[in-house]
């Protein structure tokens, strides 16, 4: 099973991140993702963690930073474009970094185990004989 470089998972990684700011304001029509009232944020970015761990094992951190950027951008981005509706925008860089290197960062550790557990051989998965 190949594995992403950490240059290719940073690229994705702020794809996926620009994503998950962007879906919510276009379709529906909230500027922040996590204004809704439902799980759909943090789940979202934790399977972006998930996906990215198991694509690229080892590289937790290299995940959620490059998600958190791509998120940053929009964020920032809204705020230059309409500074009067943000005065609180860097709560929102809080809010967004506690979200993002928690629920993508699991994500990411779990699909790298994941991805182990799944690529170690069959005798390696058996338990020990314990015979004496």
């Amino acid at each position: 099973m190949p594995r992403l470089s950490r240059t290719l998972v940073l690229l994705v990684g702020f794809v996926i991140g620009l994503g998950i700011w962007l879906v919510p304001a276009g379709f529906l029509g909230q500027p922040e993702p996590w204004d809704g009232n439902s799980p759909a944020y943090p789940a979202t970015l934790f399977a972006a963690g998930l996906v990215l761990g198991f694509l690229a094992p080892g590289l937790p951190g290299a995940a959620a930073t490059s998600v958190f950027l791509g998120q940053l951008v929009v964020l920032l981005w809204r705020v230059v474009k309409s500074p009067e509706n943000s005065e609180l925008w860097m709560i929102g860089v809080v809010m967004l970094g506690g979200y993002t290197f928690v629920a993508t960062g699991i994500g990411a550790l779990l699909g790298g185990l994941l991805r182990r557990r799944l690529a170690a051989p069959p005798d390696e998965r058996r338990a020990p004989d314990r015979r004496a």
